[in-house]
């Protein structure tokens, strides 16, 4: 279980990490490539509904929302694909939102770890006071202009992505070293038993 939880993490961290890189290097194109991205994966996602709704019979058509959802989907395609700051405006809504999950996450490791005796919890717990503080920020935008907004969330992100992979060794540390004493004290209980 923890192998698995183990390497989802470490892919969501190199996403935060490659995704923080990019806004780092190309702060003002990043935000449009995503904007137009976005919009023709709606599009495709509209006429897919479309298509699929035009190859069922009457009867099977209606009992299904795809036309519908074809429609908002190519709606909102359009939506994005002619207002391209849209996305330049709730990125930093989305990504702040993220980063403070990510914070509360490393926080409650944190308190997971102190709670098992591990002396260096603390260390834990700033980094995830220091993710949820640079959330807040991100999504307060005190920033004059789009770019060095852009900049400050790749650099999060970075950190953010850096800092999960920091706790996850030390809590992979503390899992092993867990786990060999309750193995110990089996083993012991056992040895009584036996007796």
């Amino acid at each position: 279980m923890f192998k698995e939880m183990k390497v989802e993490m470490i892919v969501s961290i190199i996403l935060y990490v490659v995704i923080g890189m990019i806004l780092i290097i190309w702060p003002g194109t990043t935000a449009k490539i995503v904007n137009y991205m976005l919009a023709v994966a709606f599009a495709a996602g509209g006429v897919y509904n479309l298509g699929m709704y035009f190859k069922k019979d009457v009867v099977r058509g209606a009992k299904s929302f795809d036309l519908s959802a074809g429609i908002v989907l190519l709606a909102i395609a359009l939506f994005l694909a002619l207002n391209p700051k849209f996305v330049v405006s709730i990125l930093p809504i989305v990504l702040g939102s993220v980063l403070f999950i990510s914070g509360a996450i490393k926080f409650q490791n944190a308190v997971d770890v102190a709670r098992t005796g591990y002396k260096r919890w603390p260390f834990i717990m700033l980094l995830s006071l220091v993710t949820i503080v640079i959330a807040v920020v991100i999504l307060i935008n005190p920033f004059d202009t789009g770019k060095v907004l852009m900049v400050i969330i790749g650099v999060a992100l970075v950190y953010s992505g850096l800092s999960d992979l920091v706790a996850v060794f030390f809590l992979q540390g503390k899992i092993k070293q867990f786990k060999e004493e309750m193995e110990d004290n089996y083993i012991e209980v056992e040895v009584k038993e036996e007796k």
